[in-house]
């Protein structure tokens, strides 16, 4: 059962509705008589709807629904009255009800449709609840997901907003709620606009312009991935998703996007992204080859240089293949390595030799491990493989040298550490090799206690201070640069032995000292031969080249020593690193512009060391001031474009003695990153040579142009003298072509004012033959009036002045003839007067136009001065030009008091508004139009205007001027406002007394309805008709009576007629109908206010009798000088012979009175209307609007309007 609350104060109408509903509904009915009851009765009671009656004592029905929604009541209100005024309906519909019957119909139809609203706001209140309970689940459900989480319903209002997106954004769920317009975004973007919930119906194709890093569509998911500052002023990236809500049939009732801030992980994956970048950038270069295999032994990935080391065209034809079997020279030496690995878990430098393609052996040392899986689960063995197949021939070649020499050599490196102690040393100092390789313990072989060796002192000797050593014991040795020799005496070797000493460093391909190689030679016998030199010359000879021969020796070992080593180092260190050896300048550069990494070309090219750039200077500092602007915008444009920025362009660079060259830079950012590698290579002296070039040809080229140029200006000088005649003969032939033809009087006279030509013009005019007047006085020719006027010109004429004004001139026929004369100076190249070129026109004709104007202004002004109206014309800022005196008059105001003035009669402030809004309204296509105000006179009394207005518009379509035509029409509207008074009066008490009748015909017509259901007779059912009919006939009286005295009422106003059927298709139940309204906005007619009724009783016949209609549809257009409004639907038609009945108020079904009272509504203002449509078509009704009753409105520039009808 659905209780109701039905309020009315007439009680006969409390009962019948509360029976008839109770009797015919499934309804409880409760009833009060006023609102002040009803009130009550709604604190006390909760009813599912309430029934109201407008008019009622004390508070009327809308007024009770004002109370009623104001306290937060929104229990379903249908409005139930005999009042059927459209402001009526618009007012309640405005201020929450849900539906308005109209009582005063036939009883079963009215009651009908009460049981219907009522049941429909109902069912419509329940299903609203229904629907904010299932929002609340869902924004629970929400609530308490992980993710940041919000909801959209079909307008776009937020409908839920998670705690998770309050924390991610710092709006609190409360601030969000029930807010639309895309508020949502705001948090994410600072700015209203669609985001990723809005886009889910969007045509994948146009997802792309969306501003989004990745968006992609997976089934009914719309994903996507961006990256904002917001929310909370942090760089964030988010993923969102976003799919639409439905009903339980299926129909869409909203969207939900989930975000998740994924910020951290896209930071890891970017990371893991560089470090992947980096570890395959060191994978791709370097030198030394990086291999993965399997469990099985199987390669599974390697560095490019497997394929170069091993022969291969690329490393993928080697993947996969068994490492033992196909790249082990000897491959069961793979067990013996696997065995060590798996013991060791981990081996450095172990050597094998592996199998190129060819078959060839190369020579490696590994460093290889174990590489496990995040469960511990062991995956293979990963290493480094070094080719040292160079190293190998070099150390096999260094120790055959060493070992082979008859000379006890040894060589130890930086650290001291032997490594290399030969047969011969070992036979002679009797410590074998092994006891002293590796290790720090050269001395043994000479000391009895530690002590530098002259080669350990070598090592020691700083780069460039080896002189040092220079002293009695140590010399330079006459055999190599860099090499020591001494001679020592050891008393505990062998009983005492002379050794003799050489010593050199051993140097890498940079020049490095790597190590040192020391030879020694026992001399003992030497120096006892020595003793005996002075008896034994011969023997000392022989000694001498028997020394002499044994350093020649001692030096070739030497040698091949020194290169071994060098072989040795350049094969451990063939490249220092790819950096070091591109062959160009190059440099590593951070985001901050600091240079983080140089290499030697660098050094070499600034004259600066490593140690002063890397990490301290900025690339900047190298730059010369005209290019640094340029480069610097490279440098920000290569971060935010990488593919715009330029990547080999040339500059100019300071080095460190302020030496400017031009390099010729090769740069690109490493990707992932916000550092960039940069290479330069020094130009200067192609540019040089370039510049040199240049201007040597440019030098030959202005040479050739020079005499080219001296050529042609001989030959054109010749063609010249031959042109000149010609060209002079023409000039003169255009001259008199143009003097004769001149429209003006043309004279040309000398200094002293004699006429020295004339042209044909100057013939017509004067009336003189040209022979007469060449040579004569120009003074002869005029006026004697005009003469002292000429006179006092000429001194301007004779300084170089032009001169003009009106002079009169004697015809040759003794007419005189005034003239507009123009005297123009001629002078000589050095400026002085000459004479003079007269022009005189004719203006004659002139006088006599500006004599008939002066005469037609005179009575224009005559005209304007008699009128009783008020004239003026006034610029847009109030500026008064013209007015007449009825005008100032009626204003208090002199006239000179106006003119050239800003004055602003005072509107009443209760029309400011209009006022303001009608001169808007005045464009270039409608630039007249009428409007009545009032004003406020300087005495405080308040007067009725009516005014004529028209704008006056300059070319750009701006208001420059207004010209307005009034008058007092006070009076009148006194007239007008007693009738008004009188007339409100009586429609007052008509509409109290049509109110009761209509209410008691309500309950005569109630209870003879209940009547005849509860005692039903046949042979009554004549006199039940009767009954009925007359009840029908007093009520169709009334409604005429109601609708008819309300025509003419009201003064004619503007109406927007799109606006106008938009009212009337929100009100009125059109069912299925389509009403298409192609009213253009803007349109507007002059009409009575009730030309609404016009379009409600021409839809109520497309309803009511155009039987099948679908479709109604409304359109205008305009043609000779009329307006028509074309109403037409798609139903069955009027026949030919009805269509000029139809207006009648006698014809037609229920009482025709609709189209008759629309026809008298529209006549108000001279609009008439005829139906044409074709019957089996549909009905076709034309309103003609005559010009001047309809425009179109729209901004104009007469929108400047302010407090004062003239301030526009």
């Amino acid at each position: 059962m659905i209780s109701v609350l039905y309020v009315d104060d007439e009680e006969p109408l409390l009962k019948l509705t509360k029976r008839y509903l109770e009797k015919n509904g499934n309804f409880t009915i409760d009833t009060a008589e006023s609102a002040k009851e009803a009130l009550d009765k709604v604190r006390a009671t909760t009813y599912d709807a309430i029934v109201s009656d407008y008019q009622m004592p004390g508070m009327d029905g809308i007024e009770f629904l004002k109370t009623l929604r104001a306290s937060g009541d929104t229990t379903p209100f249908i409005i139930f009255t005999g009042k059927g005024r459209e402001e009526v309906v618009i007012e309640a519909i405005n201020n929450g009800a849900d539906f308005y019957v109209q009582k005063g119909g036939e009883t079963k139809p009215q009651y009908a449709e009460l049981v219907h609203k009522v049941t429909m706001a109902v069912e419509r209140r329940l299903a609203i609840r229904e629907l904010k309970n299932s929002e609340q689940r869902l924004a629970d459900i929400i609530n308490f997901l992980p993710d940041a989480t919000f909801a959209i319903n079909n307008e776009g209002t937020v409908i839920a907003w998670n705690r998770a997106i309050e924390e991610i954004t710092g709006v609190p769920a409360a601030d969000m709620l029930g807010k639309g317009d895309h508020e949502y975004a705001v948090p994410f973007y600072g700015v209203r606009r669609p985001i990723l919930i809005d886009l889910i119906l969007m045509p994948d194709e146009e997802l792309t312009t969306r501003s989004y890093a990745v968006i992609k569509r997976e089934g009914d998911i719309l994903i996507a991935e961006t990256s904002i500052s917001r929310p909370l002023g942090l760089r964030k990236i988010l993923f969102g998703k976003a799919s639409l809500l439905r009903d339980q049939q299926g129909n869409i009732a909203g969207a939900i996007e989930s975000i998740r801030d994924i910020t951290d992980q896209k930071q890891a994956e970017e990371s893991l992204r560089v470090s992947e970048w980096n570890y395959r950038s060191v994978i791709e270069n370097i030198q030394d080859v990086f291999y993965r295999s399997d469990r099985d032994g199987n390669l599974a990935m390697a560095s490019p240089s497997w394929a170069s080391l091993l022969g291969y065209d690329t490393v993928e034809e080697c993947i996969g293949k068994n490492i033992a079997d196909t790249f082990y020279f000897y491959p069961d030496e793979r067990k013996k390595f696997l065995h060590q690995v798996t013991t060791q878990e981990v081996v450095r430098n172990y050597e094998v030799i592996l199998k190129r393609k060819d078959g060839t052996p190369v020579t490696v040392s590994t460093s290889s491990h174990i590489y496990f899986d995040d469960s511990g689960t062991v995956l293979g063995v990963e290493g480094i493989f070094r080719d040292i197949t160079d190293q190998k021939q070099a150390e096999a070649r260094l120790h055959a040298i060493v070992q082979g020499s008859p000379v006890p050599t040894f060589v130890i490196d930086l650290h001291h550490r032997v490594l290399s102690w030969n047969r011969a040393l070992e036979e002679y100092s009797g410590i074998p090799a092994d006891q002293v390789l590796g290790k720090p313990d050269a001395w043994r072989a000479f000391y009895p206690e530690e002590r530098p060796s002259l080669a350990d002192r070598i090592v020691d000797a700083p780069f460039g201070a080896i002189q040092q050593l220079n002293d009695e014991r140590y010399a330079a040795s006459t055999l190599m640069v860099g090499a020591y020799e001494a001679t020592g005496f050891f008393p505990h070797m062998k009983g005492g032995t002379w050794l003799f000493f050489t010593a050199a460093p051993i140097r890498d391909a940079s020049g490095q000292v790597i190590g040192a190689v020391e030879t020694l030679q026992d001399i003992t016998e030497r120096k006892r031969a020595e003793d005996e030199l002075k008896r034994k010359n011969e023997e000392l000879l022989v000694s001498y080249e028997r020394i002499a021969a044994a350093e020649e020796e001692l030096r070739q070992n030497f040698d091949e020593i020194a290169a071994a080593a060098n072989l040795l180092r350049e094969s451990e260190e063939r490249y220092r690193t790819v950096f070091e050896n591109t062959g160009t300048a190059t440099v590593l550069v951070e985001e901050n512009t600091i240079i983080s990494l140089a290499n030697s070309g660098f050094e070499h090219l600034t004259g600066f060391s490593k140690k002063e750039i890397e990490g301290k200077k900025s690339w900047t500092e190298f730059v010369v001031q005209e290019d640094l602007d340029r480069m610097l915008a490279q440098h920000r444009l290569r971060r935010e474009n990488r593919q715009t920025a330029l990547k080999h362009y040339e500059f100019r660079i300071i080095t460190r003695s302020g030496d400017i060259k031009t390099v010729f830079l090769s740069i690109d950012v490493i990707p992932g990153t916000k550092r960039s590698v940069a290479s330069l290579l020094d130009i200067s002296d192609r540019k040089r040579a370039e510049d040199e070039t240049r201007a040597s040809n440019e030098q030959m080229a202005a040479a050739m142009e020079e005499l080219k140029s001296t050529e042609e200006s001989l030959q054109q000088y010749i063609q010249d003298l031959k042109q000149s005649q010609t060209a002079l003969r023409k000039s003169e032939e255009r001259y008199r072509l143009l003097f004769d033809s001149a429209p003006d009087a043309v004279s040309v006279v000398d200094a002293d004012g004699i006429i020295m030509e004339i042209s044909k013009s100057a013939v017509q005019l004067y009336g003189y033959p040209r022979e007469e007047m060449i040579g004569r006085q120009i003074l002869q020719f005029l006026s004697p009036d005009s003469l002292l006027v000429f006179q006092q010109n000429v001194p301007q004429l004779r300084q170089m002045k032009t001169f003009q004004g009106e002079v009169r001139i004697v015809r040759n026929d003794g007419k005189t003839v005034k003239v507009w004369r123009k005297g123009v100076p001629l002078g000589d190249t050095e400026g002085v007067y000459k004479g003079a070129m007269l022009y005189d026109r004719d203006i004659t004709v002139w006088d006599q136009m500006e004599q008939a104007l002066r005469e037609s202004e005179q009575r224009y002004y005559n005209i304007i001065e008699d009128q009783t109206e008020f004239i003026c014309r006034f610029t847009p800022d109030g500026t008064h030009v013209f007015v007449n005196e009825a005008y100032a008059r009626y204003f208090g105001k002199k006239r000179k008091d106006l003119l050239g003035k800003i004055f602003h009669p005072e509107v009443f402030p209760d029309d400011l508004e209009m006022v303001r809004n009608f001169f808007a309204t005045l464009t270039p296509e409608h630039p007249v139009d009428y409007i009545q105000h009032r004003i406020i006179m300087p005495d405080g009394e308040v007067r009725w205007q009516r005014w004529s207005d028209r704008a006056i518009f300059d070319d750009s379509g701006a208001v420059i001027e207004y010209q307005s035509v009034g008058r007092d029409v006070s009076d009148q509207k006194r007239v007008e406002e007693a009738l008004h008074i009188a007339n409100t009066k009586l429609n007052i008490l008509a509409s109290i007394t049509r109110h009761d009748i209509y209410n008691q015909l309500s309950v005569l017509d109630g209870y003879l309805e209940m009547l005849h259901d509860e005692v039903p007779d046949p042979d009554k059912d004549e006199y039940f008709d009767q009954i009925a009919n007359a009840s029908d006939m007093i009520r169709s009286i009334i409604r005429f009576t109601k609708e008819y005295e309300q025509i003419g009422v009201h003064v004619p106003v503007w109406k927007e007629i799109r606006s106008q059927l938009a009212v009337t298709g929100s009100t009125v139940d059109v069912g299925r109908i389509n009403l298409v309204n192609q009213i253009p906005a803007g349109v507007e007619v002059y009409a009575d206010p009730m030309i609404i009724k016009v379009f409600f009783n021409l839809l109520d016949n497309s309803i009511r009798h155009g039987q099948n209609v679908t479709e109604i549809r409304v359109s205008c257009r305009e043609s000779d000088d009329t307006l028509t409004i074309i109403w037409e639907d798609n139903g069955i038609g009027i026949p030919d012979k009805e269509k000029s009945l139809i207006f009648k108020r006698d014809f037609g079904k229920h009482t025709g009175l609709g189209l008759f009272l629309s026809r008298e509504i529209l006549a108000i203002t001279g609009i008439t209307i005829t139906e044409n449509g074709e019957l089996g078509k549909g009905a076709r009704f034309e309103i003609r609007v005559p010009k001047g009753k309809y425009r179109f409105s729209g901004a104009s520039s007469a929108e400047k309007s302010s407090e004062s009808r003239n301030n526009v």
